[in-house]
């Protein structure tokens, strides 16, 4: 004979077994590497993803020391022993020798008063191949960018050394020659600050006035009659910006 009480703790023991079968086939069926662990490393349990994409069954990884190299063992270890949720990239030995490149997240859980770790491991070597192709490509830019700018800056010169020849051809009152070839100078320093800067998009503009400055004083030969004196800040302009107040410092 059962009591009202037998029925129903059979009943919320039911429910508890389909829903940990629930829980089980969505972790089955997730694209991420799934294993819970005890705290010595032994694995009480691993989804269908992970065999699958390691290669082995069950029977064949009864450690997660088994499948990690042995650089990582004493990382692990410690997570394990301060139960802090933790982010760590690692690789995961395959069944066939190879490693896939992992981004695991670590959490502890306690079931039925023991303690045990949760590690979602999931495939980054796509990511890592997109950021590694992004950098050569985004490095090879950085490179064209600069060699355009030095051959920006020496074209400028060769300009201003003719028109230095030139003129002393010409019989130049006016100075067009002299003002001319300042302007090309003016903005062949700014390709040249460019070129030596790790940003190519913006100058330093208080170092180039500083250079501006004193390649107009000796361009001039004013010597030491003149004292420079600037009162600028450190200001990151745009090169849009910096070729038409260049002029302007020139003219002035």
């Amino acid at each position: 004979m059962t009591s009202p009480d037998d029925g129903w703790e059979h009943t919320r023991k039911g429910d508890t077994l389909y829903e940990l079968q629930r829980f089980k086939s969505l972790l089955d069926h997730t694209k991420d590497l799934i294993f819970i662990v005890e705290a010595n490393g032994k694995i009480v349990d691993v989804n269908e993803s992970s065999l699958i994409n390691l290669g082995y069954s069950k029977d064949e990884i009864s450690s997660i020391f088994d499948i990690i190299p042995r650089g990582y063992h004493e990382n692990f270890k410690k997570i394990f022993s301060t139960k802090e949720k933790s982010s760590i990239e690692a690789p995961l030995l395959k069944k066939d020798g190879s490693f896939i490149l992992t981004e695991m997240n670590l959490d502890t859980v306690k079931f039925n008063g023991d303690d045990y770790a949760v590690i979602v491991a999931r495939d980054i070597r796509k990511r890592k191949k997109l950021e590694d192709e992004l950098r050569r490509s985004l490095e090879e830019k950085e490179l064209l960018l600069k060699e355009v700018h030095h051959r920006v800056k020496n074209n400028l010169q060769i300009i201003s050394s003719l028109l230095s020849l030139e003129s002393m051809n010409e019989k130049m009152k006016n100075g067009t020659f002299k003002e001319t070839q300042d302007r090309i100078r003016s903005m062949a320093l700014i390709h040249e600050q460019l070129y030596q800067s790790e940003d190519l998009a913006r100058i330093n503009f208080r170092k180039y006035v500083e250079k501006l400055i004193k390649y107009l004083l000796h361009s001039y030969s004013v010597g030491k009659s003149i004292n420079m004196k600037l009162d600028v800040e450190d200001l990151y302009l745009s090169i849009d910006t910096t070729i038409p107040l260049a002029l302007i410092i020139n003219e002035l």
